[in-house]
């Protein structure tokens, strides 16, 4: 073609094929979609019109400033949005901005454009220190949470469902307060003021976590513990609750035994059994109640025995372990090596299903072991299992015509 003839337009076209190339109809960031944790910051990169187009300044926007807040720079640095509060679906950051670019001419164009970004927002877990609070009237206490991830700081709200039974004093001051926002402390301190129950609530992040809090107005009247006697294996143990008349009074309780070689108890009125023997564990209140219960601690088997036997196809019969020593205790779990011939339930009653030997197994919670050997024969004549409804119903109706005549 001529045109090519001329060099110099030449050179001038190819240039500004090649230009229009490289010149995008529109901004190009190298990543749009960003997620983050409430109170996290985090860097979105700046736009990018590639090698031959220059950015300018740039001007970014949150479209909800309740949601995230911007510091943005200039040229392609970017900016750094901060996620303010937890929320569904994505919100968007908005950068518009200048550019320019050479045409082939040498002059320099200078125009406008725009790239969007969407961020969505991650829930923190928050895990309050406690799940339950039993305080007197006027007394104060401080709860605190967590968060996973444990270094972001959400803004939390907290809250109580009945301010007449326990409030907030964030700040010691006095002045009592329903809920409260806040961030930067992980921490809040609470004040009972009259007997009932309320729950306290901390939210913030897009999850909560609840305390249950209880005011006792009273001291009691009785105490009962719950249950009355309990009995252990050696080296197990077992619980005592009390219960306080009336419900909402409150006391401070202390635990004895008057045995510990036999059990112990601890603060919360877990029992622990050492030997074998009989102990008395008593609940005493600050203001002189007390009650008492029973703990018999029994031996551990130190072996276990199971007598063979016969049963007929499709009568049952139970196995009774024989424990050494006589007075141990233990729970029993049972196996059958051949279910096809005799079943075995969990009370160690034994099911003939059809002619042969199986072994059924116990064992006990200490791991002793014995095993019987189970022969399942025939019936007897009339005791088959096809007479046994017949010969109930003809019993059945002798009773009937006896007592019929008495």
């Amino acid at each position: 073609m001529r045109i090519f003839e001329n060099k110099k337009l030449y050179w001038h076209i190819a240039a500004l094929v090649l230009l229009l190339a490289v010149m995008p109809k529109y901004a190009v960031a190298q990543q749009q979609y960003y997620s983050g944790y409430v109170g996290e910051t985090i860097h979105i990169e700046g736009p990018d019109m590639g090698p031959y187009i220059q950015v300018l300044g740039c001007d970014y926007t949150a479209n909800n400033s309740s949601q995230l807040s911007v510091i943005g720079y200039n040229y392609s640095q970017g900016a750094n949005v901060t996620i303010l509060k937890y929320y569904t679906g994505y919100s968007t950051i908005t950068c518009k901005f200048q550019y320019q670019y050479q045409k082939a001419n040498g002059r320099y164009v200078v125009d406008y454009s725009s790239v969007t970004y969407y961020i969505s927002s991650k829930a923190t877990k928050i895990t309050l220190n406690k799940s339950e609070v039993k305080v007197k009237p006027d007394e104060e206490f401080t709860l605190s949470y967590s968060t996973d991830p444990y270094d972001v700081d959400p803004l939390v709200e907290w809250t109580t469902s009945n301010k007449e039974v326990a409030a907030f004093d964030p700040y010691e001051t006095g002045n009592l307060q329903e809920s409260v926002s806040l961030r930067g402390t992980k921490s809040m301190t609470v004040k009972a003021i009259r007997g009932g129950t309320c729950v306290i609530t901390v939210k913030g992040g897009g999850s909560s976590s609840k305390c249950n809090v209880t005011v006792y107005s009273e001291p009691p009247k009785a105490i009962k513990l719950n249950p009355e006697s309990l009995t252990l294996q050696e080296d197990k143990t077992g619980t005592f609750t009390y219960e306080l008349t009336p419900s909402d009074s409150y006391a401070e309780v202390t635990w004895s035994s008057s045995d510990e070689s036999v059990a112990t108890v601890n603060s919360n009125g877990v029992v622990t059994a050492k030997k074998e023997g009989t102990a008395t564990i008593t609940a005493k209140t600050d203001n002189g109640l007390s009650a008492s219960g029973t703990v018999t601690v029994t031996p551990q088997p130190q072996s276990v025995s199971l007598s063979d036997t016969k049963v007929p196809v499709g009568y049952a019969v139970g196995l009774t372990p024989i424990l050494t020593p006589s007075n141990a205790s233990t729970t029993y779990k049972w196996s059958s090596d051949n279910t096809a011939v005799a079943s075995v339930d969990a009370t160690g009653v034994v099911k003939g299903v059809s002619n042969g030997t199986a072994n059924i197994t116990v064992t006990t919670a200490n791991g002793k072991k014995a095993t019987a050997r189970i022969t399942v024969v025939n019936p007897s004549e009339g005791m088959d299992v096809q007479n046994v409804g017949t010969r109930v119903r003809i019993l059945k109706d002798l009773i009937k015509k006896s007592l019929n005549n008495i």
